[in-house]
């Protein structure tokens, strides 16, 4: 009988993101709720004696299908999940009514719409800093073009901006918890990061053009790495390309400070017995040996040169001018070549054949922080037909918006950017 009710779409409501946002056992009872439903046979619909007929099995779809309908219309679903422990949201994400609900949401206009400007105003961003850094090819009145980029890139940073507060009142509005995990989860950190940085850079390229100080550099990385926080919720062999990556630093964090030991131990010992060597004779002759002349340097020289031969950078003959540094030299490639690497290798070979097992887990976990985010924008921004006189609830009204009118005029700008850079193109290859 119990079982049977599994399959009454009328017992699902909003008793289910409560429980889910309650955390605890509500939560996880919850979440057992949710396996159950999504792990229910024909057996448990009709009962396990007799075959079931044709008749049987369209019943127990079309009941299914009706539960799973109510799961997926029912408001803050993902946001509650969002909340849970990492391995409760990771066994929530992997259901199938769960999997069906973060289809059903990604495929909402609303959240179509945010997925395409997101990547149109990223790829805008990352052509203007580029252009702005002097990366992309010189076109006709520099001055306008760096103006116009500067502009651009200030325009989508506020964007950015305005979109992550607006996410924050979303996730609150869930409750706190959710909150908490928006704010806190590394990819938002990271991209929050990454638009600061960019805002920062710009600035300081147009203050002074001469204070940069590889800070271009460092974030047309992390522009670059934003695009693969964006793919892993885009398929499922990706996100476990990358998000495996975690997983294998993770892993490797205390054999990457045996090896910061074993780099440093080897460096002071190749430096002592180069420069002690007859007095530092060898150091004061004329070096022809890159090696010899990084080891007579400094300690910090001597690191980089055991790092480097590490990875193979290193002549025979170099390493054979002294006796110590000879012993030493066997010494490191057997133990820091031959072993250290090796055990790398299994250490990431594991790692990766984890995160392949767990690959769905981790793709539907990916998707799930996506989708939250994206319905909870959606359900802050959408405007109600009845709201109350109250001043919070005009600041509400107003945020939104404020939201929308900053989200069109962005979109606005990055296609006036796009096709003024196009012309401009165009008019540079005529004119060569």
């Amino acid at each position: 009988l119990f079982k049977r009710l599994l399959f009454c779409p009328e017992i699902v409501g909003g008793w289910l993101t409560d429980m889910i946002a309650h955390g605890g056992v509500p939560s996880q009872r919850a979440v057992d709720y949710l396996c159950m439903i999504s792990e229910s046979k024909i057996e448990d619909y009709r009962g396990a004696y007799g075959t079931p007929h044709e008749k049987n099995w369209q019943a127990y779809y079309e009941s299914q299908e009706a539960v799973f309908a109510r799961v997926v219309n029912l408001k803050g679903t993902m946001a509650s999940l969002v909340t849970l422990r990492e391995d409760e949201a990771e066994r929530a994400a992997s259901t199938a009514v769960i999997w069906k609900t973060m289809s059903a949401k990604l495929r909402r206009p609303f959240i179509l719409g945010l997925i395409l400007i997101d990547l149109v105003l990223h790829v805008v961003l990352m052509f203007g800093f580029r252009n702005l850094a002097g990366i992309t090819p010189q076109i006709p009145e520099p001055g306008r073009s760096e103006f116009l980029s500067s502009a651009t890139i200030y325009m989508i940073c506020l964007h950015y901006a305005v979109r992550f507060v607006c996410e924050c009142f979303a996730m609150q509005s869930v409750s706190n918890g959710a909150l908490r995990g928006h704010v806190s989860n590394l990819w938002n950190v990271f991209d929050w990061g990454a638009i600061s940085c960019t805002f920062i850079a710009t600035l300081l390229n147009d203050v002074d053009n001469k204070t940069r100080n590889g800070l271009d550099a460092f974030v047309v990385g992390l522009l670059w790495i934003k695009v693969l926080a964006f793919l892993k919720v885009v398929n499922r062999d990706m996100a476990v390309f990358i998000l495996s990556l975690g997983q294998i630093l993770k892993d490797t964090r205390y054999f990457m400070f045996v090896l910061l030991v074993i780099i440093l131990m080897f460096g002071d010992m190749f430096h002592i017995a180069v420069v002690e060597k007859d007095d530092g004779a060898v150091c004061h002759d004329d070096l022809d040996s890159g090696t010899i002349e990084d080891f007579c340097s400094s300690n910090w020289e001597s690191y980089l040169r055991v790092y480097s031969m590490l990875l193979g950078d290193f002549e025979l003959d170099e390493l054979t001018d002294t006796t110590g540094s000879t012993v030493l030299f066997i010494i490191f490639t057997i133990l820091g070549v031959i072993i250290l690497l090796n055990i790398l290798i299994a250490i990431i070979s594991d790692s990766y054949e984890k995160a392949t097992l767990r690959g769905r887990i981790l793709f539907a976990k990916a998707r799930l922080l996506f989708v939250a985010q994206n319905e909870a924008l959606e359900r802050f921004l959408k405007p109600r037909q009845r709201s109350p006189d109250r001043p919070c609830a005009k600041v509400k009204r107003a945020a939104r918006w404020i939201t929308l009118a900053v989200v069109l005029f962005t979109a606005s700008i990055a296609q006036a950017y796009i096709i003024l850079t196009c012309v401009e193109l165009v008019h540079s290859r005529r004119s060569d």
